[in-house]
């Protein structure tokens, strides 16, 4: 993350009946968001915790039929200075 606004875009495939599980560690100067997107952009759900430092984590099970492309958006909603995070992802 630099800045707020600074948004990270990560493409998953996720096939029918499975579940993606997804939990980011937020860096302490940052508050941020985690939006899980349709592969048209829409947000299917999201996790919006309050406070920098405030760790981030959703999952979503997929129940259409096929593979489905999906987007994690990363978003900086406040903070300031480069600073890393870690995004854990883990699909049953």
């Amino acid at each position: 993350m630099k800045s707020t606004g600074d948004r990270d875009y990560f493409t998953l495939n996720l096939s029918s009946g499975r579940t993606v599980s997804v939990n980011c560690a937020v860096p302490s100067a940052y508050d941020a968001d985690l939006y899980w997107l349709d592969a048209n952009g829409s947000t299917l759900t999201r996790s919006v915790n309050d406070g920098a430092g405030t760790d981030e984590s959703l999952s979503f099970t997929r129940t259409g039929s096929g593979t489905g492309t999906y987007y994690l958006d990363l978003e900086a909603y406040s903070g300031s200075g480069t600073a890393a995070y870690n995004c854990t992802v883990t699909k049953s």
